[in-house]
């Protein structure tokens, strides 16, 4: 959704800093998890599931990262 709403860059490429600044003006918070490693996944996985509870949102992956919205009461 956020993506249609982007605007190309003059190489023709979607920039994950838009979208970035889009989480960023919707007042919510959001946090991306290097996920490039057996190791650092292990980490995003304790990391997300330590949090799942009270308001972390909308987990995706995104090449090797896992990028997540924090829900802000």
């Amino acid at each position: 959704m956020i993506a249609s709403c982007l605007k190309l860059s003059a190489r023709g490429e979607l920039k994950i800093m838009d979208v970035n600044r889009t989480y960023l003006k919707t007042g919510r918070g959001f946090v991306w998890l290097d996920t490039g490693t057996p190791d650092a996944l292990i980490e995003a996985a304790d990391f997300v599931h330590a949090r799942a509870a009270p308001g972390l949102s909308h987990c995706l992956p995104s090449g090797n990262r896992l990028q997540c919205r924090l829900d802000q009461p």
